[in-house]
């Protein structure tokens, strides 16, 4: 007989735990120094505004993703989960 694994939540006995993904983030370094006004010039959709804040951020709408880009050569993107429904608040 296998008995389920039970863990504790808040120190109450649970026998299930469902786990929900609801973004995907990814990041990486470049390990180089990057010009961020020379990638405003060549895409213009980008959003750059170092007074407000230090990166770039470069949005797709598809697939939807947000990637953030900094002059230190480091970024992180990130994604909503496909398979998670849409709508929901």
């Amino acid at each position: 007989m296998i008995k389920s694994p039970v863990y504790k939540v808040a120190n109450l006995p649970v026998k299930k735990v469902f786990i929900n993904i609801e973004n995907v983030v990814a990041s990486a370094t470049l390990h180089q120094n990057i010009d961020l006004n020379s990638i405003v010039r060549v895409f213009p959709g980008v959003e750059y505004r170092p007074e407000q804040f230090p990166g770039l951020v470069y949005r797709l709408k598809k697939p939807k993703t947000a990637t953030l880009i900094f002059s230190s050569g480091k970024w992180s993107a990130q994604a909503p989960n496909p398979s998670a429904k849409r709508g929901k608040q």
